[in-house]
Parts: C-alpha cells; structure tokens; sequence
C-alpha cells in the first residue's frame, strides 16, 4: 500500500510561490499583448501601404543613420561624415547620439531596406515606451486596467507616435522618460543606497545616449523629490556620497556625447539656428479652444491634466505626500510647456533661451556645429538668379543625397 503523506508547508510556500509567479506573468502577457496591438495599429500605414514615410526631419535623420550605416559595412569609421550630407565633411554623427546612431546603422545594414528598418524601429520605440510606461504605473501601485491604458495612451501620444510622421529624434528619447519612475520613488523616501544611485547614473547615462538636451532638461523634475528624500533621511551624508558618485558615473558614461560636443565648440564660431517664436511653439494643451492641434491626442492630455487637477482640488485631504508631490511638479512642468507662461516676456528678456529651446524643439544640438547649417541666420537669396534660396538649394542637395542614399544602400545589399 502506498501512503500518501499530506503536503508540509514549505510544499504549500512553493505551490503559492508558483501560482504568484504565474498570475504575475499571465498579467504581463496580457498587457504585452494589448501593448502590442496598439503598436500595430498605429504601424497600419506602413503596413497597409507598403511604404516607409519620411517625416519633416527624415533627410536629416536618414542621412546620419546612412552615415553610420556605410562606416561600419566599410570599416571606415570617421569625426566627420564621409558618405552623407553630399560628402561636405560635416560633424553631425560625433554629435548628436553618436552611439545610438551606430546601432541605428547596423540595424539598417541587417535589414537591407529602409522601410524595413522603419517598421522595426518603429515597433521598437512604439512597443518599448508603451511597456515602460505600463510598468511605472505598476510601480506606482496603480490597477493593472488603467496600467495598460497609460500604456497605451502614451504610445499613441503625439510626443512619442510624431517619430513615424516627423522622424523626429526626441521622441526616442521622450519614450523612455517613464523608466524614471522607480528612481524617483527611491528618491522621494531617501533610499539612496549607493546601488540605487549608480542605478540612477547608469539611466541618466544611457538616456544621455539617445539626446544630450532632453535629459538636461528632465533633471530638474528629480529636485523635488530628491530634496524630500535628503530632509527624510538619517544618513545625508552618506545619500550625498552615494549620489555623487551615481552623478560622476552618469558622466563617465555620457562623455563619449559630452566630449566631441566640447571639442567642436572650442575654438570655433558656430552660426545658431533662427530663434522660434515661443509663444507660438508653446503647447496647445490647456487651451479652451482647439485650434491648430498638433494632434487628437493633445485634447486627450489636456482632459488628463484637468481631470488631475479637478482630483488635487476635490481629495487633497486624501491623498498620499508622494502623490500630491508628482501631480504638481508634474503640473508645473505642464504650464510651463504651454502658453499660459509668459513665454513673450522670457523671450524679450533672455534671447538665448529662445535659441537653446529652439535647440530643444527641432533637434538642432548637433547642427549648431554643421558649418553649412540650413538653418542658419541670415539666410538670404542666392546670387546665382535662379531664385531659389540657399534654404531651398540645401533642401533639394537633402533630398538628392537621401535619393543617393537609397541607391547606394541597394546597390551595397545586391552586392553591385
């Protein structure tokens, strides 16, 4: 007879282990599947079409991913660029997100077609920064239904899904901003262990890889919270210690996008781009009439950030220090971004900022250093009496060395 002996208790630790396990990764499989057919559908145009869509800064982008591309399949890696940009001998790649780029490049030599590489890289942007949102929401101990919501709804923003429309290179760098999250909530309750904190430099680091001024501009978000977590803890001089040495870890890591910026910029006159009309180029959230949205999902946000400050009015009382914390910083930010700043007033008064923002907006950090940059001051007609501007010459000369850039690209793939 065989005795059957009732299970002990580390049996049943085990059996409830696995089961969390389980239940943990069924509900990831089902965010990522919901994550993943949001990507899909806002892929639909490539994939219904055919075709790949070069945005308003797809000349710019293409040719330093091409750039990238010829140097590695040659082995001729450069300062300048060699094969791009009508062969002019530009810095635009030691510039801006040179590593990134490169990675870029070798995924456009594996795939052999650019709107191949568009598709992947989309889906990669697209479905990344839908997941991290969905998991910092789930940090913030947010139900796993609204999670994959935010997910999607940040996917499909204007802020990350403009780099299928515009190929912009800050929505690349926009899309990885939730990872943040974590980091921040070490922040806010004081645990800077020093892990914790070589952590954060590892993140600023790599995000540095992807555009210098984004993250320059998203570090000041972190002071509330760092500050909170300094008056908490017990050890600050131990918190300092650590996050020092977190911050000279995310330099160490960035100075490979620091270091030729400094090299080009000493010793050298650079033209700075034509300052935008802030005022203008503020955000149109906010606004009580919609006029020249940049996109539906601008009316989404501004129902977001109502609806936020509607729930700070009616439950302050009830809610959390953190959360109060995050939804006004996060809400000064907001305001900031609009027209509701007095933007006209900054811009009478500081001129450079107007500049540096421009910067910001149009990806133009690397092409301050682009020697004959389109976007210079002072552009005027061409002497030639063909009447076209220098602007449009240079426009046409992006278009035909992109057209260049797919020939060659085809023909290096076909072997010829």
């Amino acid at each position: 007879m065989v005795r059957i002996s009732p299970p002990s208790e580390h049996r049943d630790f085990e059996l409830l282990l696995g089961c969390g396990e389980r239940k943990k990764m069924s509900k990831n499989r089902t965010a990522v599947t919901i994550l993943t057919l949001a990507t899909l559908v806002l892929l639909s145009p490539l994939l219904l079409n055919q075709h790949a869509i070069l945005g308003v800064d797809g000349y710019f982008q293409y040719n330093r991913i091409y750039e990238a591309a010829m140097q590695i399949r040659h082995g001729n890696f450069s300062f300048i660029n060699l094969y791009s940009f009508q062969q002019a001998g530009r810095v635009v790649n030691s510039l801006y997100s040179p590593l990134i780029t490169y990675l870029a490049g070798a995924l456009l030599l594996l795939l052999g077609t650019w709107f191949k590489f568009q598709l992947v890289s989309n889906f990669l942007l697209y479905f990344t920064s839908g997941y991290l949102m969905y998991r910092a929401a789930q940090k913030l101990h947010l139900p796993k239904k609204l999670s994959i919501s935010l997910g999607v709804v940040f996917l499909s923003s204007n802020a990350v899904y403009g780099f299928i429309l515009g190929t912009t290179w800050r929505t690349v760098a926009l899309g990885l901003l939730p990872m943040f999250v974590g980091p921040i909530i070490d922040l806010y309750k004081g645990e800077w262990t020093l892990t914790k904190m070589l952590k954060l430099g590892v993140m600023v680091g790599f995000f540095a890889q992807f555009q210098v001024l984004t993250i320059v501009l998203f570090l000041p978000f972190l002071v509330p919270f760092a500050v909170h977590g300094l008056l908490c803890t017990k050890y600050r001089i131990d918190s300092l210690l650590n996050l020092m040495a977190g911050a000279l870890f995310a330099v160490i890591l960035s100075l490979n996008a620091l270091l030729p910026i400094l090299e080009v910029y000493r010793g050298n006159t650079l033209i700075s781009p034509v300052a935008m009309d802030l005022v203008d180029n503020a955000s149109k959230i906010l606004q009580p009439l919609y006029t020249g949205v940049e996109s539906s999902s601008d009316i989404v946000l501004t129902v977001i950030v109502y609806t936020m400050i509607v729930g700070l009015i009616l439950f302050w009382s009830q809610l959390k220090p953190f959360t109060k914390l995050f939804s006004i910083t996060a809400l000064v930010y907001v305001i900031i971004g609009t027209a509701l700043f007095p933007w006209d007033l900054v811009q009478k008064g500081h001129a450079g900022i107007a500049v540096l923002l421009t910067d910001a907006s149009s990806n133009l950090v690397s092409r301050n250093a682009i020697f004959n940059c389109r976007h210079c001051t002072g552009l005027l007609r061409s002497s030639t009496g063909h009447g076209k501007s220098i602007t449009e010459k240079r426009r046409d000369g992006y278009r035909a060395g992109l057209g260049c850039a797919f020939v060659k690209l085809m023909h290096a793939k076909s072997g010829t």
